[in-house]
């Protein structure tokens, strides 16, 4: 299960079809050629299940079936078919450190279940646990008379995996939708699921390997592709976890150094990039789930490289992106827009973010005394909903995401599928092409890896190739200049590495 492509799909942003301004599964159904023709083998859904979309999904109230917004259960199967059809295999997003207050579960627990009440974690005392979203992770709840643990919304409530009774309900769930066809698995923060609280123990706790193995043991048995969401991990923390005993592989965010804090904006430095790359890639143990953007991001060009000047600028930072991946080992995700360069929304004011965790830090910011001016610098620079707002596919209403006024503000930067696929400077085609070049090449780069620093140039040597990344905005002297490139984004003199321009060479 390497060297693999796999699609992220956001549904309530990707098709809209029945004109609610909110994408559906049958939009999804609707653009499959065009995501089997960028060369992806898999589809990963962010979350489709019922649910009360405080958290756009993640906050599910039912793990039995799809929310009306995206559809049926019967239009999901129409999905897999369809897939099937076009070789390509679905990755289900589970949510299994959390639920709904919503959920059928948490209702029996506050209404004197004991049973249900231990499905959560309590206390009569809270401690300074602090959730993700920056308030406490503890709320009162005066039907038990007690606080219950949430890292994430108060709407979000932890799942007490220390009872054997709820990880055998979720894994009668996982088994439900591998019985429904599903061949993967997207698995989130899943490195919060053993935590122990009363330690102030939230990631990686002590149980976590033994509860991934009995989790795999019990349902996908290594059979599919799983990935797990694991936002502080190292090498040597996924070795642990994953193999035979565990899952195939984990996300890590270690090239994004600005995570923690969240609203930090610093950005990582060439150097330190090169020292991640070096240190996940030399372990061979790990099969890295290389991943520049994703749902929970801002888009990673604009973050590292602010708004574009124009289409040229645009799809050479996009794919100056991209190739970081094409020379190393693993598999590929491509997160919706990505693939045609869309940036983040410059263009949205404060009423138009729509992510709780955005809201919750544009209060907290107004109420620092922060003008609007730098709080919109901001969202604009780390919100989620940067990767959150819809699809352009063409010039037409809504630029063809929906004929209705779409749940997200638009973003107006870019251009959309249509106008990319007629430019000469396409991202989504020199995608095609590196996704082709390392699917063809990759039995090459299993070996001898090195990235390297020099000034604002970043050099991968790896296997049989090496390559130059210029991410910096003056030209160099290419050194490399009498062979012609492998790959490249370039369209002018290859003596010459313009800003944004990347070359490949066999070594």
């Amino acid at each position: 299960m390497n060297n693999k492509v796999i699609y992220q799909i956001y549904p309530k942003s990707f098709k809209d079809t029945n004109n609610d301004g909110i994408g559906d599964l049958n939009g999804i159904i609707e653009k499959i050629d065009y995501i089997k023709n960028l060369g992806a083998d898999y589809i990963w859904l962010t979350p489709i299940l019922k649910s009360p979309q405080h958290d756009n999904g993640y906050d599910i109230s039912d793990f039995y079936d799809v929310d009306p917004i995206f559809g049926t259960i019967a239009d999901y199967k129409t999905l897999l078919n369809k897939c099937k059809e076009s070789n390509i295999k679905v990755i289900f997003d589970l949510v299994l450190n959390h639920i709904s207050t919503d959920h059928e579960w948490f209702r029996r627990a506050i209404n004197g279940e004991e049973y249900y009440q231990d499905f959560f974690v309590w206390t009569d005392q809270p401690n300074s646990l602090m959730s993700a979203f920056g308030s406490s992770a503890w709320t009162y709840n005066q039907q038990v008379g007690k606080y219950y643990l949430h890292l994430f919304d108060e709407t979000q409530v932890d799942l007490n995996w220390h009872n054997p009774e709820v990880r055998k309900k979720l894994y009668e769930m996982i088994n439900f939708w591998i019985d429904a066809g599903v061949e993967g698995f997207r698995l989130d923060v899943i490195d919060l699921i053993a935590k122990e609280p009363e330690k102030m123990i939230t990631s990686n706790g002590p149980n976590l390997l033994n509860y991934l193995s009995e989790l795999s043991n019990a349902t996908f048995s290594n059979k599919f592709l799983t990935v797990g969401e694991c936002w502080n991990f190292q090498p040597q923390d996924t070795v642990k976890i994953t193999g035979d005993e565990g899952l195939t592989q984990v996300f890590h965010f270690s090239h994004l150094n600005w995570i923690y804090p969240k609203w930090n904006l610093s950005r990582i430095s060439l150097s330190e990039l090169s020292q991640v790359m070096n240190n996940w890639q030399t372990e061979p143990k790990v099969i890295e789930a290389l991943t520049l953007n994703n749902h929970d991001l801002p888009r990673l060009q604009s973050y590292w490289f602010g708004p574009s000047a124009n289409h040229k600028e645009n799809y050479l930072k996009s794919t100056l992106l991209f190739a970081m991946n094409i020379l190393s080992q693993g598999n590929t995700y491509i997160y919706q827009g990505e693939e045609i360069g869309m940036e983040n929304a410059y263009n949205f004011k404060l009423d138009d973010y729509n992510d709780i965790e955005s809201l919750n830090k544009i209060q907290e910011l107004i109420a620092s005394g922060l003008s609007n001016e730098e709080i919109l610098r901001i969202m604009h620079t780390v919100s989620r909903d940067n990767a959150r707002t819809p699809m352009k596919w063409d010039s037409s209403q809504n630029y063809g995401f929906s004929n209705s006024k779409p749940w997200l503000e638009l973003n107006e930067c870019n251009q959309n599928v249509e106008e990319d696929l007629a430019s000469q400077y396409s991202v989504y085609k020199k995608y095609q092409e590196m996704i082709n070049w390392k699917k063809n090449n990759y039995n090459d780069l299993t070996f001898d890896y090195k990235a390297e620093a020099v000034d604002k140039v970043l050099m991968i040597k790896s296997g049989k190739f090496i390559a130059k990344l210029n991410f910096g905005t003056k030209p160099i002297i290419s050194e490399i200049n009498e062979v012609k490139p492998l790959l490249t984004n370039k369209v002018d003199n290859f003596s010459v590495l313009q800003p944004y321009e990347f070359i490949i060479f066999k070594r």
